[in-house]
């Protein structure tokens, strides 16, 4: 089920560190016939978050909401607490579980174009914008209705669905955590899920991420100057 996509992000504290890390050279890199690329990153537990189109990338996004210290040191604590918002964010019913259901309001609404379907879609072309509402699960997520093409570097590119904009290579992270493979995705399969991508990435063990020492995903190494690259 490799899907691509992205939604708009809540920024809160994260707007803080996004404008401090601005700077007045900041311009978004383009693709070959001018579009902008897309700034979009996807946190360890899925939940995709965008940032301005000048602005630095958007792991800052995350990292500045994850981090609720402020210290700079991301530690897994805190990556499992802001994961478990995100879980209770999927679950619509509030019953402990992500169902299939649920799933599909993620990947068609949450972030729509990890799907490489929907990839070349605008919002409301080809998705059934009444799933999960139906069932009367709960409050819908927010939907971002700006248009969801691609450009064609970025569909082009060798990763695959999420991974094109997160730190591992899996190209749905929420269906990831179903180790047991039953349909059902519980908090703590949810948890442990980060947990282990929390822990390849702090591969010398100290406890904690930096955003400095973050591996770069394969959509921020394209949004570097391509002179860089030369």
């Amino acid at each position: 089920m490799a899907r691509q996509g992205v939604m708009a992000a809540t920024a809160g504290a994260g707007l803080v560190l996004l404008a401090a890390c601005a700077g007045p050279d900041a311009r978004p890199e383009r693709g070959p016939r001018g579009r902008e690329l897309p700034n979009i990153f996807f946190s360890l537990a899925g939940e995709p978050f965008r940032g301005d189109a000048d602005g630095p990338y958007a792991v800052a996004l995350w990292f500045a909401r994850a981090n609720t210290s402020h210290d700079g040191r991301l530690t897994l604590d805190q990556v499992k607490a802001d994961a478990s918002r995100f879980f209770d964010r999927l679950d619509l019913n509030h019953d402990g579980e992500i169902d299939g259901a649920e799933v599909a309001v993620y990947e068609q609404e949450v972030a729509p174009e990890i799907n490489p379907r929907l990839a070349p879609l605008r919002y409301g072309e080809g998705q059934d914008l009444q799933l999960g509402k139906r069932r009367g699960e709960g409050e819908r997520p927010q939907v971002d209705e700006r248009p969801r093409q691609l450009p064609t570097e970025i569909r082009g590119a060798t990763a695959q669905g999420a991974a094109l904009f997160a730190l591992t290579g899996e190209p749905e992270p929420v269906t990831a955590a179903d180790t047991d493979f039953n349909g059902r995705i519980t908090r703590a399969e949810f948890l442990a899920a980060v947990q282990r991508r929390f822990e390849r990435l702090d591969a010398a063990g100290a406890g904690y991420l930096t955003l400095d020492k973050l591996p770069k995903t394969p959509l921020q190494r394209l949004r570097e100057p391509r002179t860089a690259k030369r």
